[in-house]
């Protein structure tokens, strides 16, 4: 009975403490759950940055440049289902395969989470060393494969961005699976098998200094690494600002270094989007 009411209590506890944080989250999009042809969608947007919707559509639009990540960003990690669907597109080297798949595993157990980067690293130079295991791995991602594992809401945002934008997809996956998702979205370019992002930013500020406004989208360390970089180029005077958005599974895992947090669902920016542009066709 004392365990029961020691759990219940636990319990009420943790379901407060939620609650807490939600209300102290400031939504420019409050967690909505619809559903679009059967599917159920949920999305959200939280402001880290004191944007209220219009300036943050205003930030969004005027950005010239848009540098997105590629894995749990705008779609399901492909390396992740790489690795995953290793024999089924039958490399050699099984026990190779198997090996690796036991040393990250033990580091995982080890304590050691911070080992997505290294262990794709090693992967890409193990297995996707030749042009017939690349073009294999970007060949898994059929049409049909892409778009069920693309982030809801994130086909919609690129069509409803400024044509005029160069967007880039900087990835540490290789170039024949980034360019499955990159070229539906008009994603201009791929910088592939990028594991220092932050230096790959500074040297795409300086191939194109006239350039002055930024947008970066991401998920990871790496991305947070990038946005101190672009910060620090723009308290030194050579871009004129970044807007930052850190792409999450649950508000709870928002970024507060990043302006805006968003779920894996970018509905609710191309919501913003939409009716702001129907309040200014009106005035």
């Amino acid at each position: 009975m004392c365990d029961r009411i020691i759990n219940n209590f636990g319990l009420i506890c943790f379901i407060c403490w939620k609650q807490i944080l939600a209300v102290n989250m400031d939504f420019i999009v409050n967690p909505k759950h619809r559903h679009y042809g059967g599917e159920s969608k949920n999305f959200w947007v939280i402001d880290n940055g004191g944007f209220s919707d219009a300036n943050l559509y205003s930030r969004i639009v005027e950005s010239e440049v848009l540098i997105t990540d590629l894995d749990e960003s705008i779609a399901q990690s492909p390396a992740r289902i790489i690795a995953q669907t290793h024999s089924l597109r039958k490399f050699p080297g099984t026990l190779e395969y198997w090996c690796w798949v036991a040393k990250y595993l033990f580091k995982y157990l080890g304590g050691d989470s911070n080992i997505e980067s290294s262990a794709w690293k090693e992967y890409v130079s193990k297995f996707l060393r030749t042009p017939e295991e690349r073009r294999s791995a970007g060949e898994y991602f059929t049409t049909d494969i892409v778009s069920k594992i693309l982030y809801p809401g994130v086909r919609d945002f690129y069509c409803v961005l400024p044509e005029s934008m160069k967007k880039s997809c900087v990835t540490r996956n290789i170039e024949e699976v980034a360019l499955q998702f990159t070229r539906p979205l008009g994603i201009n370019s791929v910088v592939a098998e990028a594991f220092y992002k932050s230096t790959i930013v500074e040297l795409m500020i300086k191939a194109a200094p006239w350039r002055k406004r930024y947008l970066l989208i991401g998920d990871s360390s790496e991305d947070e690494e990038a946005l101190d970089v672009l910060r620090s180029i723009k308290k030194k005077g050579f871009i004129d600002f970044v807007l930052s958005i850190w792409v999450c599974k649950s508000p709870d895992d928002a970024n507060k270094e990043f302006d805006i947090s968003i779920g894996r669902n970018y509905s609710g920016l191309v919501e913003i989007i939409k009716n702001r542009r129907s309040i200014e066709s009106r005035l």
